[in-house]
């Protein structure tokens, strides 16, 4: 498979059942989902347990304890060594429709794209007057480019930690996109959203 996708599940079953259900209905067929979860109780582990055997998830583990999200998400790249491009879903967020298929052609189309995510924030989060300054035609897409994106909704080249490697300890997913950005990778939002 060339798209791999985690998603982080902790104690939030009815926000479970609909971003994973969600996230299934967005994949392509060359993509599949891995759930984490991180020791919730009983309620959100039957939900995920609803999803064993579903075509597009590849495998589930169930924690015993809530790792947080760099261990379970350095474990998850590592795992997914073959795949082209990773991704992380968080189990409260609903995917677009296509979301993978065309971050995919931007990062096919644009050599240096390292971390493209999905605009989730509320709508009154987009300032027009402040973000044209950083919105960028690159080739025949429009990036709105900035060093780092939030953790859920991107997707990512598995160049980018082939290249800068893992999270670090103490490191937050922010960070690790500013040090992609350092590296040269083209880090932002695909815009319009």
């Amino acid at each position: 498979m060339k798209i791999r996708v985690l998603m982080i599940t902790h104690n939030r079953p009815a926000y479970t059942a609909m971003a994973l259900a969600r996230l299934c209905e967005t994949l392509p067929d060359d993509a599949r989902v891995t759930v984490w979860d991180n020791g919730s109780t009983r309620e959100t582990v039957d939900v995920v347990r609803k999803f064993e055997g579903h075509r597009r998830v590849e495998r589930i583990v169930y924690h015993r304890k809530n790792e947080k999200l760099r261990g379970p998400t350095n474990w998850f790249w590592q795992s997914a060594g073959e795949a082209e491009f990773v991704s992380k879903v968080d189990d409260d967020g609903l995917m677009p429709e296509r979301w993978t298929e065309i971050l995919e052609q931007v990062h096919r189309d644009l050599p240096h794209a390292g971390i493209l995510g999905t605009w989730r924030f509320p709508d009154e989060d987009f300032v027009k007057d402040l973000a044209v300054k950083k919105i960028q035609t690159i080739g025949s897409h429009q990036i709105l480019r900035n060093c780092w994106v939030e953790g859920s909704g991107y997707l990512m080249k598995r160049e980018v930690i082939d290249r800068i490697g893992l999270i670090r300890a103490q490191e937050s997913f922010t960070t690790y996109c500013i040090r992609a950005a350092a590296a040269g990778f083209i880090n932002g939002w695909y815009f319009p959203f």
